[in-house]
């Protein structure tokens, strides 16, 4: 009886014990041929180039770098990645997308690299590192899979070192930017710069004349939620309709786990929680709640699916390049440096214990985190009194000018 034909196949690995190497067999068309895999020590080793020649047997055809990142990104999808592990994903590449996305995977080079540094300089160090690690997984990935036959991260990275060029966080200066958190907007000068702009948004030219008004409102409660109640951008894209109480001024951070839509969830068990409704916010608030479903997302594309990460970092950035103060523009800031600046106003301004601000935060630390890349030193240092002529100088005098904390700064 005539084996049945599976089609064009991969089996293996095998060992050959008379010549001490791995191979497998790869079946194309009927013809059976036996590859020798170069260089591999184990087993482990082995299977894991022989999923990469199956990969490469069922994938089409890939000739562009684009091809190239849609296929890693669809490898991530499928090997159990959630819809955070493809949006960073998409994230860290589109820089070399953006350069090089037409060009042949034949050219993909060590100076890609050097220009992918260049091109993420904007980023925060911390960010340029982590992006930097997914752009390595990327290329070990289309190595293996064939898709290029040089190391080319190994390459540049030797070029690199015999230059005595360091990666950018690993020079003395890079590694202590990395553990700073997120840059803060300077003073509260900027904070009231920075709300005003905000709350007078309008839609972008690019709104429907129907929308245009949930566009506007919801452009206004996403600027503005960061700053004033310390929510990270993963909880503001994700706030539904029932999450918002305006009878009792309460807003909810919840975790639908694998009933979410895109599969996001909060960070840990300790980040769900309550935030104090704004007034600033509560008329658009109100406009974005209005008669609809509760499990609706309060701010949502066309689809009525949540926005993007990228949506709310380019507004954030948008009202800051609008956003002066005495005719000088303020410090463009990411979302995530909206919420410390947040804790940072909680403690000069509601003089709130380190321990109080982990807790507005929902961080589970009792205020590590929060004392480390938020507000610093948990302790405002006096400065020297000194009597001159009967007077204390350096002394406060009059009334505090930051009475009513955070309040103050929002009804200005």
């Amino acid at each position: 009886m005539a084996c049945k034909n599976n089609g064009n196949r991969i089996i293996g690995p095998y060992f050959d014990r008379r010549r001490g190497n791995w191979y497998f067999t790869e079946i194309i068309d009927g013809a059976r041929t036996w590859v020798p895999i170069p260089g591999c020590e184990n087993e482990n080793e082995a299977r894991e180039h022989v999923e990469g020649a199956r990969d490469r047997l069922a994938a089409p055809t890939v000739d562009t770098l684009n091809d190239a990142v849609g296929a890693f990104v669809k490898h991530i999808a499928s090997d159990g990645g959630n819809a955070s592990s493809v949006s960073f994903a998409k994230a860290a590449l589109a820089p070399l997308v953006k350069a090089h996305g037409d060009a042949t995977l034949k050219r993909f080079c060590g100076a890609w690299l050097d220009e992918y540094l260049t091109n993420t300089a904007d980023r925060s160090m911390a960010s340029r590192r982590s992006y930097w690690k997914a752009l390595v997984r990327f290329a070990t990935w289309i190595r293996k899979r064939g898709m290029i036959t040089r190391d080319v991260v190994a390459e540049a990275l030797r070029e690199r070192e015999r230059q005595d060029k360091m990666l950018p966080w690993r020079t003395r200066d890079g590694a202590r930017e990395v553990g700073r958190g997120k840059v803060q907007l300077r003073n509260q000068s900027e904070v009231v710069a920075y709300l005003e702009t905000a709350l007078a948004l309008g839609p972008h030219q690019r709104a429907a004349k129907k929308d245009r008004q949930r566009v506007a409102d919801e452009r206004r409660v996403a600027s503005c939620l960061p700053l004033l109640c310390g929510l990270a951008s993963g909880e503001v894209l994700h706030l539904k309709v029932g999450d918002v109480d305006l009878a009792s001024s309460v807003g909810y951070v919840r975790d639908a786990g694998a009933a979410e839509v895109d599969g996001w969830h909060v960070k840990r068990d300790s980040r769900t929680g309550e935030w104090e409704v704004p007034e600033a916010l509560r008329e658009s608030l109100g406009r974005l709640t209005a008669d609809r479903a509760f499990d609706a997302y309060l701010l949502h594309d066309g689809s009525g699916r949540p926005h993007q990460r990228a949506w709310l970092r380019d507004l954030v950035v948008e009202v800051c390049q609008a956003s002066k103060v005495d005719g000088q523009p303020i410090r463009t800031v990411p979302p995530h440096g909206l919420r410390g600046t947040c804790a940072t106003l909680q403690r000069v301004l509601a003089k709130r214990s380190i321990g109080d601000i982990a807790a507005i935060l929902r961080h589970g630390d009792n205020g590590r985190v929060a004392a480390s890349h938020y507000v610093g030193v948990p302790e405002r240092r006096q400065a020297l009194k000194v009597i001159v002529g009967g007077k204390k100088i350096g002394a406060r005098t009059g009334q505090n000018s930051v009475q009513g904390g955070l309040k103050a700064v929002v009804d200005r």
